[in-house]
């Protein structure tokens, strides 16, 4: 029982060098139970052997692993036992298999379940589950992944778990793997949402695309206006160009809820024409219950529409993957300028022979003006609209009651928050904070009768909420996402598990009502995009934009100032916010600087021309082209 310096014994020491024999001989004289100054038992040492020897790990190994992890269950060493970094044996184990895709440690990690060890283990970096290590890094064929999808359930392994990434087993698996674990997944949904009470969706997404100065915040404009009302304006009044004035173009993207003549609800998302914002639409691109509309300037040549047009949907196609559902009415502007009906039914055969395995094109062309929201053709967009959210509804999965109630009452509760003296957020803070909040609010709603014998430390305890994670400045922009599960916990459904918290946060992001990236949830896209990435990263040519910035890297400091002048009055940690920037892969921290990130989108590189100068000598240029294999693919700028 004798140890060295990091509190390790002899059998440990067997373990790791995987000595068969040793092992068997040493379980009868010492302790197979003691643990070293890491908490670490034997189990701990021979699966931690597999991820030190990385690649180099021997086929015959493989043997003496499973011999050894055999030989100590059976002398009750306890699968389950974690170190103090909180892993077991498997974790470390199925971290080996994420990193090299070694399939022959399935059979271990089988081994190591049936001794005991929790089939639900996530991998010690990666947070992957069996499932997810099954479905994404192994790419078993179909009959050997249903085996072991048996077995593992079976021992009560988690299918329906998102990931790190938010993202659930099915969603990585290719082929019969992927259509077996999505249809089970859809199944186990079902079940969990009939317990819960279900809901139609009655709102669709809205997504105006096309080139800077197309006309599409003008047209989102005019769409909104009733046709009679008495608050119209006159025709004369409304004859405004976005093109023609800076001050009026789309910074990121603008979010805006309506009700429309004829459609019913409907949210307009406003995507930017320019190319710097491009990298920040894909977070609101999805399949689900949603209508694109590309906005095209008559104006242009030909080849500009097709080459434009193509770049951007390929830029959807990139962001939801391959699915023939996806509606897209082609809208041709300033068709007070041109006739355009033969372009755009020309433009439309293209793309309809280039991306009509991805996209629905709709039969139906518009060639309007923009400006004027009272004309035959205004009003016939209306109606198509209309007609297109009905398709895409009568195809929509129903959704959790308890997600609408969240949508319609809790999220503008904690939205208005941002509207509270900061003093008084700051004087109060943490759980007591949240506690009076609560509880002074004489508007807030009770969704459920258990609420008055709710204790908020136990459920802050009970969701691993510590004090320091709560930060009252923030609310009413983002929170952390465990924060955001205490307030649904507290106000409305008490016994919402993880795995339901996971699948509201899912959908809440598909819909664009929050944008859900690592531990935190931003409230208010519209403000994520508008305030923050707007100023950010707007071109040189915008009222707003970073100045001085041409390699792309940008202080903190600098960040912080950008800001603050266009929030005035707001209050929210900016270091917090650029952690949100990071997560979304807009911009990274360059390593060795101290609170200096670097923007991809801003970097202002041009051609070295001292590399390509002509020399007398015979000389041979060699080089590497990347190209996208489908040409309806694209790599989006800013990446």
């Amino acid at each position: 029982n004798d140890v060295d310096l990091k509190g390790n014994t002899v059998l440990m020491a067997a373990c790791n060098s995987l000595d068969v024999s040793y092992v068997e001989y040493l379980l009868s004289k010492s302790n197979f139970c003691s643990e070293n100054k890491l908490g670490q038992t034997a189990l701990h040492s021979a699966c931690r052997r597999v991820l030190k020897a990385g690649p180099y790990f021997r086929r015959s190994d493989y043997v003496s692993l499973n011999q050894v992890v055999r030989k100590l269950l059976k002398y009750n060493c306890l699968a389950e036992v974690e170190d103090k970094d909180g892993h077991n044996p498997l974790s470390y184990l199925l971290e080996h298999v994420v990193k090299y895709r070694d399939d022959k440690l399935i059979e271990t990690a089988k081994i190591l379940v049936q001794g005991g060890a929790a089939a639900s283990t996530l991998s010690s970096v990666s947070k992957s589950s069996i499932f997810h290590v099954l479905a994404k890094h192994l790419g078993l064929h179909f009959d050997k992944f249903k085996s072991y999808f048996k077995h593992f359930f079976k021992e009560g392994a988690n299918p329906y778990c998102a990931d790190k990434e938010g993202k659930f087993p099915y969603e990585y698996a290719l082929g019969e793997t992927r259509k077996f674990l999505r249809d089970d997944w859809e199944e186990h949904r079902h079940s969990k949402l009939k317990e819960l009470g279900v809901a139609r969706p009655t709102k669709v997404k809205v997504c105006l695309i096309g080139r800077e100065g197309a006309g599409k915040t003008t047209l989102m404009n005019s769409l909104q206006r009733k046709a009679g009302a008495e608050t119209l304006l006159l025709e004369s009044e409304v004859h405004v160009d976005d093109s023609q004035s800076l001050e009026l173009r789309t910074a990121g993207v603008d979010i805006v809820n309506a009700t429309i003549d004829e459609t019913g609800e409907l949210v307009f998302f406003d995507f930017s024409g320019q190319p710097n914002f491009h990298r920040t639409h894909s977070l609101f691109f999805s399949e689900s219950t949603t209508i694109y509309l590309l906005v095209v300037d008559l104006t242009l040549k030909e080849a500009e529409l097709r080459e434009s047009s193509s770049y951007l949907l390929s830029l959807i196609k990139c962001s939801i993957g391959s699915s023939s559902n996806n509606h897209v009415a082609l809208i041709g502007s300033r068709g007070d300028k041109i006739d355009g009906r033969s372009v755009l039914k020309q433009l439309r055969n293209s793309l309809d022979y280039h991306f009509s395995k991805y996209f629905s094109l709709s039969e139906k062309r518009f060639t309007l003006d923009c400006r004027s929201c009272r004309s035959i053709e205004m009003q016939d967009l209306r109606h198509h609209i209309g007609e297109l959210k009905k398709k895409r509804l009568e195809i929509a999965s129903n959704v959790p009651k308890i997600v609408v109630d969240i949508q319609s009452s809790l999220l503008p509760i904690l939205r208005q928050f941002s509207n509270c003296d900061i003093e008084v957020r700051r004087h109060q803070s943490n759980l007591s904070f949240l506690r009076n909040w609560f509880e002074s609010g004489s508007n807030l709603p009770i969704y459920n009768s258990h609420f008055d014998s709710v204790k908020y430390e136990e459920i802050s305890e009970r969701l691993n909420l510590p004090a320091e994670s709560i930060s009252p400045e923030n609310i009413g922009y983002f929170m952390r996402k465990n924060l955001f599960l205490y307030f649904i916990v507290c106000k409305v459904y008490p016994s919402l598990s993880n795995e339901l918290f996971n699948e509201l946060i899912h959908y809440l992001n598909t819909i664009g009502e929050i944008v859900a990236i690592d531990s935190f949830v931003v409230l208010s896209p519209s403000w994520l995009c508008h305030q923050v990435i707007g100023p950010l990263m707007s071109p040189d040519e915008f009222p707003i934009h970073m100045e001085g910035v041409s390699d792309g890297a940008v202080s903190l400091k600098q960040i912080e100032h950008t800001l603050r002048r266009f929030n005035k009055g707001s209050h929210f940690s900016v270091k917090e916010a650029v952690e949100i920037l990071c997560g979304l892969e807009i911009c990274y921290k360059v390593p060795n600087q101290v609170d200096v990130y670097r923007f991809p989108a801003l970097i202002r590189a041009s051609r070295r021309e001292e590399y390509w100068q002509i020399s007398e000598v015979m000389s041979v240029y060699v080089g590497r082209r990347i190209q996208c294999q489908d040409n309806s693919d694209i790599i989006v700028p800013g990446t």
